[in-house]
């Protein structure tokens, strides 16, 4: 219940703040125990975010992003890309936002200032400087914080976007 009563906005970087404690923590602890119950052969294969056009989304995240093609089908406004240090892996959905729900969801986001989603790399500092020659637009520059180093840009698309390094060992 507590958790319900904490402002959006800062109920999200907790979550931030958690996973990457807990990712941190997890790969610094030595040896996991083992789960008392048997593991989940489940895994995130699709996650999305609300663009204002697929289209337009399409074209940023694989010519400026330089993610690339899982599938896209223009008319249906479906376009699906994945990174391309791991082609199989998780995929991402860019979903129009054409429900009002959705359209508020993403507005609301992008007036807080809270990114709607977050990659990481190993190299934020070259990511950066690829990227604003690119043209993106950076509303944090790279900054160190407690759990990495981290820099926010718009994907022209209604979003704010996080990219992440991790603390090096």
């Amino acid at each position: 219940m507590l958790f319900k009563k904490i402002r959006p906005q800062v109920r999200f970087y907790l979550v931030g703040a958690f996973l990457s404690a807990f990712i941190m923590t997890s790969k610094s602890a030595g040896p996991q125990q083992k789960p008392k119950t048997e593991r989940t052969t489940m895994r995130i294969g699709m996650v999305s975010i609300y663009v204002d056009s697929p289209v337009k989304a399409f074209k940023f995240y694989t010519e400026i992003l330089g993610f690339i093609k899982v599938m896209y089908e223009s008319e249906a406004g479906l376009a699906i890309v994945a990174s391309p240090q791991d082609p199989e892996g998780t995929v991402l959905l860019l979903e129009p936002n054409e429900k009002p729900l959705a359209k508020n969801y993403q507005q609301e986001l992008y007036r807080a200032g809270i990114p709607g989603i977050v990659f990481f790399t190993e190299n934020i500092l070259e990511e950066f400087i690829r990227l604003k020659n690119r043209g993106v637009k950076f509303k944090k520059e790279p900054t160190a914080t407690q759990w990495g180093i981290e820099a926010i840009f718009d994907d022209t698309c209604g979003n704010w976007i996080q990219l992440h390094q991790l603390p090096k060992k």
